[in-house]
């Protein structure tokens, strides 16, 4: 035992020694410029640490899958930083569309023995604002659609999502049409980077956490625990003053933007103002690349005029009408972060189809709600959640009308089927979707959806045909045997802790959510019901 501990304390050393050969900082890659022609120049730059012998020789390759496209040797001794700009004649460039991703190797060796080594992903892509275009990807026009959220997992509030959890997060977000995603806290976790890196989701950045003060050791050096994430497209300088703007913050602002510059020169710089006349007036405003406003749709257009890009960025918004139709109505609103927990996203509930219509360029979005199901002689407002311009309702195939809006008030109620069909801006058929009026309630219905450690499922109390029943209100016990356990529910935007293996949950509206960890085996009871049983196994 001592000799292995004694093996354990010299791997140890060495791998700290190697380690210090080259700082953390040692490798940064960027892409400089886009070629015509469709070639790129890439930019590399590799530091060595002090303790670096005098005579060394780095070793830096570009490599694609297996493929060695480009590498070079320098000679190298301590405390030396070096840069090289490489050419890549036929890259694949990193986008939503196609996250494509190169590797740098950088190798230090002393005579022919590696001693130290430094590896970093390349995404091939450029990112800048444009003051006539706005926001350019790759140089085309871009939008950004983005939520602000939490990495706070909704199995445990202590905890950040696991990667399984954040794979599945992402891609929802995406197939809602989210193209970015700027994290409450400020920088976004190892983790959430490269699964961004490899989704083509984008991060906004924010690596200081406060106006007050300004750690700038501690600002630099998340700038460049980051700044290789080709999903890492722009910073932001911080999130909001105090009250009457004190001189000192907007100072430490400044500062943090000169700081940033300083360590990444290569993404533009934003800032979360909610005070837009004291960024103006203290010069915090002329260090951005582009303004950022934290709810405040009611100064848009004051600071559309007052900026000197004329372009606005929503930093911080709320979930609502108005601050949508501004940026459905103002093309120089270069995007909005939504201010919105996982909670709806995850349950795919009105909210997260409301933007789905908005967002979502590439697929259709149609959606009937709330229900189908009232008291004989009443009557109900129907609304259709869609992009696309005209839609028409049917019930029980007699059309009720065509609507522009995707609503439709006093509808008299008739038990049976509610048709949408959605017409394209050419009039042809684009898409339906049917709502149900539900019976009795029959049986409790388990549908998993797995992600990472954790299992989000659906609880549905269904009548004798399968159709949700939007009606009920009740009680229904749940129990986990196995080696995991349960660990949360979601009601429409609310989550709530479950702690154990067992949990009585009052269901309204005919529906909730089951967060599990691990591997469990649930059962599902409720009187009068037939229960359900489902098996979960994550090591499948």
């Amino acid at each position: 035992m001592k000799r292995l501990k004694t093996l354990a304390a010299v791997v140890l050393l060495a791998l700290t020694a190697a380690a210090q050969q080259i700082p953390h900082d040692g490798l940064r890659v960027w892409t400089k410029e886009l070629l015509p022609n469709g070639k790129v120049k890439i930019g590399v730059e590799c530091k060595t640490g002090e303790t670096a012998p005098a005579k060394g020789l780095a070793k830096v390759e570009v490599l694609f899958g297996e493929e060695c496209l480009y590498w070079f040797t320098q000679k190298a001794k301590a405390g030396e930083t070096f840069s090289r700009d490489i050419r890549i004649d036929v890259p694949q460039l990193w986008s939503q569309e196609t996250p494509v991703l190169y590797k740098v190797v950088y190798t230090l060796y002393e005579g022919k023995q590696e001693i130290g080594r430094a590896e970093s992903m390349l995404g091939i892509r450029t990112f800048r604002m444009d003051a006539a275009q706005g926001l350019l990807l790759n140089d085309k026009p871009l939008r950004l659609r983005g939520i602000y959220m939490s990495e706070q997992s909704p199995s445990d509030e202590n905890e950040q999502m696991d990667e399984g959890t954040l794979r599945h997060l992402t891609k929802t977000l995406l197939n809602m049409g989210c193209n970015i995603i700027r994290v409450k806290g400020g920088m976004p976790s190892p983790t959430l980077c490269k699964v961004c890196d490899e989704s083509g989701m984008m991060l906004l950045a924010e690596p200081a956490e406060t106006w007050q003060s300004t750690d700038s050791a501690e600002t630099v050096k998340r700038v460049c625990e980051v700044r290789n994430h080709p999903s890492v497209v722009m910073w932001s300088a911080g999130n909001e003053s105090s009250y009457n703007c004190p001189e000192a913050e907007t100072e430490n602002a400044k500062t943090i933007c000169r700081l940033i510059k300083a360590a990444d020169p290569t993404r533009p710089i934003t800032a979360g103002l909610n005070q837009i006349d004291c960024a103006k007036n203290s010069g915090l405003e002329a260090m951005l690349d582009i303004t950022g406003l934290n709810n405040s749709p009611f100064r848009y257009q004051e600071a559309y005029l007052k900026t000197r890009q004329h372009k606005v960025l929503g930093t911080k918004c709320k979930p609502t009408k108005e601050e949508r139709d501004m940026m459905q109505a103002n093309e120089w609103i270069a995007g909005q972060f939504v201010e919105q927990d996982i909670v709806p996203i995850l349950s795919k509930n009105d909210t997260y189809y409301q933007y789905r219509s908005l967002w979502n360029k590439k697929q259709h979005t149609l959606r009937l709600t709330p229900h189908w199901n009232y008291a004989e002689g009443s009557k109900a407002s129907i609304r259709a959640l869609t992009d696309l311009p005209t839609v028409e309702l049917l019930l029980n195939g007699k059309s009720i009308g065509k609507s522009d809006s995707a609503v439709w008030h006093d509808i008299p109620f008739e038990k049976g089927e509610l048709k949408a069909i959605g017409y394209d801006a050419q009039g042809k058929q684009a898409a339906t979707c049917y709502m149900k009026t539900a019976g009795d309630a029959v049986h409790i219905e388990l549908v998993p959806e797995y992600a990472g450690d954790l299992t989000f499922i659906k609880l549905n109390i269904e009548d004798a045909n399968n159709t949700l029943c939007p009606q009920f209100e009740g009680e229904v016990k749940v129990t986990a045997e196995g080696s995991g356990q349960l660990t949360a529910r979601f009601d429409n935007e609310k989550m709530s802790a479950i702690d154990g293996h067992e949990a009585v949950l009052h269901v309204k509206g005919g529906q909730t959510t089951i967060v599990s960890k691990g591997n469990i085996r649930l059962t599902a009871t409720a009187d009068d019901l037939i229960g359900a049983i489902l098996q979960i196994n994550h090591n499948k």
